[in-house]
Order: structure tokens, then C-alpha cells, then sequence
């Protein structure tokens, strides 16, 4: 008598066409003009035995002669008919779409894959392949899923991206080891990311901001010397609308005017992201911004700084989130120059017990973080 079989296999399958097929194009946007990228996936996977079974991977580029958008991704998902079972007649097997090997787990989260500019610009294949549940007790018969993939053009930076590394090369790390192990600058930490036009009033376009993984110096810095008045405002909950980090900074930094923390700032000598902003001493809006990201990020109550202490607010919430990203973590001993102005011989700082404070702008000695925007 003849032994039964159980044949395995998986269609892999492409949303964006009819059929099977071994690769597609799909419209993105390029650098200068539009241009269309290349997503290549396996049309089959025949499975060889349980845990991993490895395709030929996952590969984006674009066509010769193109380049992607440096501030764009490409992002992959894919979904089952099966619910990550392979099926035969009412008899299942189930597995996980995978970029390694490991065990199989029923809850497993199907893998995504991002493709940065640089990728698709050098041309980029990703591992893939299915860790298959153990079949040796299963009824013979022909086991079968389809997987259809999703590829779609996001921004390179999402509000879900909060806390992660941007590299010089625009692509996102968890830590700044992972982006200077790739050969990159690990520029800073993204501490806010909204719509265009929110990260600083200069510009329509910036929707995010960075922060430096350390302070702009070793110890405290003088905050003014000299007469470099900006916005003048003692109300708090006014001096928060002002988002003008980076025309303060220049304005601090030129026009005849000292200011050390402005000049710390500007002249922080790490390389950013192009297209990205100058390094900037943040306003009082743009600190509130981080904070509130921030707070969100771990998990307490978010609301807006004011001048009264707020343990929800204070930089021992978020600092774990900076440390994790291998940044120092903001200084829980000393306030943080703004570029916002309390009055003629005040400047608002950030403090620690999470609040706004005005010092004295001559004599006031303050950390400064610098940031940019994206």
C-alpha cells in the first residue's frame, strides 16, 4: 500500500495585479519628478518540512536611472485567506510569515518590511520565509494558503516613530549603535512628529523634531549676554503658541547680538538628515511639543506645560525612552534654555519638576538640547 502525502505549499500573491506573478511596479514618488519603484516577491513556496522554510526574500529597487525620495518609505504588509493556515478541506496547519528563523507561535504577528530611500536606491532584498507548525500527526492532503502583500509610500517618519534614532542617511534605528554600526550618523531622537507645518512656524513643510542624543557642552551654560529680546511674554499659556525655535536661534546667534546658549545650539557638530533644519534652541511651543509626545510615548497623562509643577510632565518620565535610544538622558538637576523670552531681562526655561519657570537671563545657568526639524 502507498503511503499518503501531505503536500504543503503557499501562493504568494500580489494585490496590485492579476495573477501570479514574480514581480511588480507601483508609483512612488522620486526626487525630482515621479517614478516607479520595484517590488519583487516569490510567486510560490513549496514547504519542506516544519519550522523555517526560506524564500529567495523580499526585494525593492528602483529602475535604472531613478532615485526615491529621500523623506519617503516604502512599506510591505501582507495578509492571509487563511488566517496563517495552511488548509486542506477542514484540516489545518498553521505558521508564521517570518524574517528568521525561530519557533512557530500561534499569536505571532505576521512580518512588515521597510524599505528606506537608501535601499531602494542601492536596490535592497529582505529574508522572508514561514515557520511552519509541527504536521507529523496531521491527515494527509494537500495543504494550501495565499498571501497577498500590501505595499505602500508613507512618510519616513510616523507619530508611532517616537523615540527612535534618525540616521543621517533618513532611515530610523532603535538605538544609535544600530545607525553607526550601518556606517551612519546617528543624528538624534524624535521627540515630536505631526502635520506639516507644526514642528516650527518657519517653514510649512517640517512636521517633526529631533532632539540631540546629549547636551551642546559639558556643564552649564550662560543663557544671555547681552540685549536679545524675542518674544515677550509672561503668560505662560501664551508663550507656549510660539514654535519659532529656529528664527529665534538665528536671531540670537546674528544681528549683533551674544548669546551663548543660542550659539551652543547652532553650532552643535553633528550631521543631520538632508533637507533637515539647522540645530535650534527650542521655544517654549516646541518644548511643550516634546513633552506631550514624550509623555504620550510613556504611557501618563498629557498636558500642555505650565508654570506649576506636574510629576505626569517631569524628565524622569520620559528619560527612560531617551536612554533606551542611547542618548543622555535630560538632567534632572537643572532647567533647560528656550529661546523664549519672559520679559526684557527674563528668558522661560524647561525644568525638570515639569514646568515652565522664568530666570534671569544674565545670570542664569541652564542646559541646552539642541534640536532640528524635519
Amino acid at each position: 500500500m502507498k503511503k499518503k502525502k501531505r503536500l504543503l505549499g503557499i501562493l504568494l500573491s500580489l494585490v496590485m495585479v492579476l495573477g501570479l506573478m514574480p514581480a511588480f511596479s507601483m508609483t512612488a514618488l522620486a526626487d525630482v519628478t515621479t517614478s516607479s519603484y520595484i517590488l519583487t516577491i516569490p510567486a510560490t513556496l513549496t514547504v519542506g518540512n516544519a519550522g523555517w522554510n526560506a524564500t529567495d526574500g523580499i526585494r525593492a529597487e528602483m529602475p535604472q536611472g531613478d532615485s526615491f525620495n529621500l523623506k519617503k518609505r516604502v512599506n510591505v504588509t501582507a495578509t492571509s485567506a487563511n488566517e496563517w493556515k495552511l488548509k486542506s478541506g477542514e484540516n489545518t496547519i498553521g505558521y508564521n510569515l517570518a524574517s528568521s528563523t525561530g519557533d512557530y507561535n500561534s499569536t505571532a504577528t505576521p512580518e512588515t518590511w521597510t524599505f528606506w530611500a537608501a535601499d531602494l536606491n542601492a536596490g535592497k532584498t529582505s529574508s522572508m520565509g514561514i515557520i511552519v507548525d509541527d504536521y507529523s500527526t496531521s491527515p494527509a492532503g494537500t495543504y494550501q494558503d495565499t498571501v497577498t502583500f500590501t505595499a505602500s509610500v508613507g512618510p519616513i517618519v510616523t507619530p508611532e516613530d517616537i523615540g527612535m534614532v534618525i540616521g543621517a542617511n533618513w532611515k530610523l534605528y532603535d538605538t544609535a549603535a544600530a545607525a553607526e554600526a550601518e556606517n551612519t550618523t546617528a543624528s538624534g531622537i524624535v521627540v515630536y512628529v505631526g502635520e506639516a507645518g507644526s514642528a516650527d512656524s518657519s517653514s510649512s513643510v517640517y512636521y517633526g523634531l529631533a532632539m540631540s542624543l546629549q547636551d551642546a557642552g559639558n556643564g552649564a551654560q550662560a543663557s544671555v549676554d547681552g540685549n536679545c529680546v524675542t518674544n515677550v511674554n509672561n503668560d505662560v499659556a501664551a508663550a507656549i503658541t510660539y514654535k519659532n525655535g529656529i528664527e529665534n536661534t538665528t536671531h540670537l546667534c546674528t544681528d549683533g547680538h551674544t548669546h551663548t546658549a543660542a550659539s551652543n545650539a547652532r553650532d552643535y557638530n553633528v550631521a543631520r538628515p538632508q533637507d533637515a533644519s539647522e540645530w535650534f534652541l527650542p521655544s517654549v511651543g516646541q518644548c511643550n511639543l516634546v513633552s506631550r509626545a514624550l509623555v504620550a510615548k510613556a504611557g501618563r497623562t498629557v498636558s500642555d506645560l505650565t508654570g506649576n509643577k506636574n510629576s505626569n510632565l517631569e524628565f524622569k518620565v520620559f528619560n527612560p525612552i531617551i536612554t533606551a535610544a542611547g542618548g543622555i538622558s535630560l538632567n534632572t538637576g537643572v532647567s533647560y534654555q528656550t529661546c523664549t523670552e519672559d520679559g526684557a531681562a527674563s528668558v522661560w526655561t524647561w525644568s525638570p519638576s515639569g514646568r515652565i519657570v522664568p530666570n534671569n537671563r544674565s545670570q542664569h545657568s541652564g542646559r541646552i538640547r539642541p534640536f532640528f526639524a524635519f
